[in-house]
């Protein structure tokens, strides 16, 4: 699932749930927003995905692990 995956590059990157404010998220509302993509409470859509893949460094919205250890730039 997205969410899952999501959860493995943010842990791979030693981020925190602070990842939210990075992909557009209000400071308010990240965290628990974050948090329902990741148990799978929500499926983020199509622009969010892509928004998470593009901070990831990823190629597709999929977040595909080709590219994770690339340095954000």
């Amino acid at each position: 699932a997205v969410g899952e995956r999501i959860q493995f590059f943010r842990k791979l990157r030693g981020m925190t749930e602070d990842l939210g404010t990075q992909v557009g998220f209000p400071e308010k509302s990240a965290d628990v927003r974050l948090a329902q993509y990741e148990t799978g409470t929500r499926t983020p859509k199509a622009d969010m995905t892509a928004s998470f893949g593009k901070y990831f460094g990823c190629v597709d919205r999929w977040l595909c692990l080709c590219r994770i250890l690339t340095p954000i730039s």
